[in-house]
């Protein structure tokens, strides 16, 4: 879609579905530690990364316990994301942001022992050549002391494999679900995404990872699409986020994609039932 006037047609012709969601922040939060919402309660509920350890195993809306709802593929059409809503009442996730991500290939229950460990790739990464930008991100299954410190090898965007990220740290989250790899002070930590060799834009699969020091945890190598991001400014003011007329764009979803969000607060919160991150998601159809 590229104009406003094939938006409005969608809408008139019923090309349009309307879904909530509402994920339950029951995990304690740091500021600036990003924490992914997939493996939380609410709406849409929790996926755990299931999974023969250390083996690619492909997510998706069908199989991975739906994630957000975004509608079902429909053969001949494009599916697009118009608008989202997102509000919280949780003073503590007030101001904060959560990434919308395409969920599409894990390995998961990597043991932290030190070594080199060769991953399993039967399967590919589904519905994203690497070069439209898919990344790595180092999610806790089991918590850990932290400070370990950790190498990935993969296959980037072109089909080269050898690759080798840069050594990071992880950091000293007791949190399941916290992106290990994200911290806003702690020297070493690299992010939510795990950076590439240079020259690299993408990743196909990965294929080695290698702990420098133990630790007792047990994290998952999760590949995502990182969609849009989206802040929240607070708990009184709900936000809507008309994707064409706010980024001059609409995020295509393709077949099956596993969407979640990835939550990044500005401060520190216990885990409740009550915290809620919540909202509309609105999706259009137009034909091929």
């Amino acid at each position: 879609m590229k104009t406003q006037a094939e938006i409005e047609k969608a809408h008139d012709q019923g090309r349009v579905l309307f879904r909530s969601f509402n994920k339950n922040v029951t995990v304690n939060t740091a500021a600036g530690f990003a924490q992914d919402l997939s493996g939380l309660p609410g709406n849409p509920i929790a996926q755990y990364f299931l999974g023969a350890p250390g083996e690619a195993t492909v997510m998706s809306h069908s199989t991975v316990n739906k994630g957000l709802d975004h509608g079902p593929s429909i053969s001949g059409y494009r599916k697009f994301i118009h608008i989202i809503d997102l509000m919280t009442v949780t003073a503590a996730l007030a101001p904060s942001t959560v990434r919308l991500c395409d969920y599409l290939m894990c390995y998961p229950y990597i043991g932290m022992e030190t070594g080199l460990q060769e991953l399993v790739n039967v399967q590919t990464c589904p519905r994203y050549a690497a070069r439209e930008g898919v990344f790595i991100a180092m999610i806790i299954q089991f918590p850990y002391i932290g400070g370990a410190t950790v190498q990935l090898g993969y296959t980037n965007q072109d089909g080269v494999a050898g690759r080798l990220t840069p050594v990071v740290k992880l950091n000293s989250s007791v949190t399941a679900g916290a992106i290990a790899t994200s911290a806003p002070t702690l020297a070493g930590v690299c992010g939510d995404f795990v950076p590439l060799q240079c020259g690299d834009y993408g990743v196909q699969k990965v294929d080695t990872v290698e702990f420098f020091t133990e630790d007792v945890g047990i994290v998952c190598i999760c590949l995502m699409k990182p969609l849009v991001s989206l802040p929240i400014y607070e708990v009184t003011a709900p936000c809507q986020y008309d994707l064409w007329h706010h980024f001059g764009m609409l995020l295509e979803i393709r077949n099956d994609a596993y969407l979640n969000f990835i939550l990044k607060p500005a401060a520190t919160g216990i885990g409740a039932i009550t915290n809620t991150i919540h909202g509309n998601l609105t999706t259009i159809w137009e034909a091929i």
